[in-house]
């Protein structure tokens, strides 16, 4: 092998020049073009060395991203494996007045996340955007749009016999919901939920309850103090009598005789407790439909139980 020295070589001028001995590549006086260009053995000779160092250095870089590749790959693949739910049936919604339809959308938001194979449908029965005086106070109006679902849910429970259907509401939405329930046969749809319904706490539930299979769950709070208090309060400026609302105090069963006791039997209601405000229900009108309350205190409500 041969050795390799490094020294200085005196130039004409008096300068010195750096002198690499002992190598093909950096032995400078024996290539006759000069300091500046240095010549086509020098070039590849680095080009060569610099090939070997890019392949340790990159190679293992290269495989390992490869093999990250591959496992994404396969990830994507076992992600995609798996097959969706069959659809087990539909929830009808009926928002609050005003047709925000803040509850509809936060539910068909909660579903999926649960995967809950429920369709959600909106029921569109508002008289329209911020009419929510309106929505309120008539009562023909909603009683006419319960009448138009009760509608869609016979031509749902035809087409679909074997799936679950249920009724959910908010506030003056319970109007429109109760209404479509006491037209329809008994045991038609599977669970009517009511949220912060503004409804009288005497209203009749016994219709409703028949046409229910498993009943209804009712929340309420005595903490709703603005939008089922005071608002409520003020529609008596428009000529309507004020009562007491579900929605702040529960139903008050109306019994007449034993069926009657039985059919209240399977009213459920749930009263506002402290401990649901870690899920942002803090008693207010609003705090029925936020995302954690819903997945944690209403989608279990929706659960699948075969129809006889």
């Amino acid at each position: 092998m041969r050795s390799r020295s490094c020294g200085f070589q005196a130039q004409a001028n008096g300068s010195l020049m750096p002198r690499l001995t002992g190598s093909p590549y950096f032995d400078i006086t024996s290539h006759p073009v000069g300091y500046g260009k240095l010549g086509p053995g020098f070039e590849s000779g680095i080009v060569a060395k610099i090939s070997r160092y890019m392949v340790l250095l990159v190679g293992p870089a290269i495989f390992g991203m490869a093999g990250c590749a591959s496992f994404m790959g396969e990830f994507r693949q076992t992600a995609q494996i798996a097959p969706p739910q069959p659809n087990r049936g539909v929830v009808f919604v009926a928002d609050g007045a005003g047709d925000f339809r803040a509850t509809s959308t936060a539910l068909k938001r909660v579903l999926p996340e649960e995967n809950i194979p429920l369709q959600v449908r909106t029921i569109p029965w508002s008289h329209g955007y911020w009419r929510v005086m309106a929505d309120q106070i008539d009562e023909a109006h909603a009683r006419a749009e319960g009448w138009r679902l009760a509608e869609q849910i016979r031509s749902e429970r035809l087409a679909h016999p074997d799936e679950e259907i249920y009724l959910l509401a908010h506030c003056a939405g319970c109007s429109v919901v109760l209404a479509a329930a006491e037209m329809l046969p008994p045991q038609t749809v599977d669970k009517i939920i009511l949220m912060a319904a503004s409804v009288p706490t005497n209203y009749d539930l016994r219709p409703a309850l028949r046409s229910s299979r498993e009943g209804i769950d009712a929340f309420y709070s005595r903490r709703d103090r603005w939008c089922l208090g005071l608002w409520l309060r003020l529609e008596v400026m428009v000529g309507v009598k004020y009562a007491p609302v579900a929605g702040r105090f529960g139903f008050q069963p109306v019994v007449e005789s034993p069926e009657d006791a039985a059919c209240y039997a399977r009213l459920r209601q749930h009263p506002w407790q402290p401990e649901w405000e870690w899920a942002g229900n803090s008693g207010g009108h609003y705090g029925c439909y936020q995302p954690e309350f819903l997945r944690q205190f209403v989608v279990p409500l929706l659960s699948h139980k075969p129809r006889n």
